[in-house]
């Protein structure tokens, strides 16, 4: 396939969350992961090199199509309203990679994607923090501006400080590590 300009891109700097995703999620077995949002699949590519079963869901049917060169199988649709033929308690890993601020109801959505997980299966989200110094210091001189990418993103519909995500996974019953 040729390249095409998506709109999210991996990130691989050590600090990144894709990153962190991967340094998270155990490597010694093989696990059933779920990622919503999957993009062109490019935690998939990482994680089955470490012989993990990567099952995901993106609403982007372009970004699907190379998703599924990493995919056992790509789920296309909207998270919020497609019902997907997912098995109950089936996943180890749900991942949350950067998508649930794109959401008009993250709580809504966790409950809804908790079904397919295992007990005992973890469920990793990550979130930009709107509290980062940079937004502070542009609140502090009147700037508020959506931008194209990045915490700001025109497309995200909550705002995360750390405190109101953790807010978010205790509203969930879930057990933050």
């Amino acid at each position: 396939m040729d390249k095409i300009n998506f709109r999210y891109e991996f990130k691989d700097d050590p600090y990144s969350s894709h990153s962190c995703i991967l340094q998270l999620i155990d490597s010694t077995k093989s696990l059933h992961i779920l990622d919503v949002g999957c993009a062109q699949g490019y935690l998939a590519s990482e994680l089955r090199k470490k012989n993990h079963t990567i099952y995901g869901i993106d609403c982007d049917i372009s970004a699907a199509t190379y998703a599924k060169e990493h995919c056992k199988e790509v789920f296309i649709g909207d998270i919020e309203t497609s019902n997907f033929n997912l098995p109950s308690q089936f996943f180890d890993v749900i991942i949350f990679g950067d998508i649930l601020e794109h959401t008009r109801e993250p709580e809504i959505i966790l409950k809804k994607y908790m079904l397919f997980l295992k007990k005992g299966g973890e469920l990793i989200i990550s979130t930009g923090n709107v509290a980062n110094l940079y937004i502070r210091l542009s609140l502090l001189f009147g700037n508020f501006n959506y931008t194209e990418r990045g915490i700001l993103d025109k497309t995200h519909l909550h705002l995360f400080t750390l405190k109101t995500l953790i807010n978010l996974i205790k509203k969930n019953n879930l057990t933050l590590l």
